[in-house]
């Protein structure tokens, strides 16, 4: 199966941005840096993420998600893959130690397995997407508004 009916269009699905510049590409237009297309590469089939709504409201981000404070959090609604044929699926993740987490875990996976189809969907991710934690360190560009924001500390 490569999407359950039971996810809502609505639902946000969240995805660890890690902190390593590669994981962000500085955008022209809007002046400031998106997760790039290292942020959805697939391990096997799949990209992991956490939905909304199987997380505790104390949990959500920029709570206690992820762990590591330096890491950032992209989040998109759970329709954007479904417009290029991919879908969500929630599964249990065994590796995931944090129980909330691997409760709330499901994956994105392409209709059909291919690079040119994952393509098309990971680049509408990234478009659709936006921070729900900005990555905690600012991304390499002078001219990045957001990292702007972050350099000069809390309450900017």
């Amino acid at each position: 199966m490569f999407d359950d009916p039971s996810v809502a269009d609505e639902e946000v699905a969240y995805r660890r941005v890690p902190r390593a510049p590669n994981h962000r590409t500085f955008d022209l237009t809007a002046k400031r840096c998106r997760p790039s297309t290292a942020c959805f590469s697939r391990s096997r089939h799949e990209v992991s993420v956490h939905l909304r709504g199987l997380m505790p409201p104390s949990r959500l981000p920029p709570a206690t998600y992820p762990n590591t404070p330096q890491d950032g959090i992209a989040a998109f609604r759970a329709e954007v893959p479904r417009r290029k044929g991919g879908g969500i699926v929630i599964v249990d993740d065994p590796d995931e130690a944090d129980p909330v987490l691997r409760s709330a875990h499901a994956e994105v996976r392409p209709g059909e397995d291919s690079k040119r189809r994952w393509a098309e969907i990971r680049e509408l991710i990234i478009s659709e997407s936006w921070w729900a934690k900005p990555v905690g360190a600012p991304c390499a560009s002078t001219q990045c508004t957001l990292c702007a924001s972050l350099s000069q500390g809390p309450g900017v």
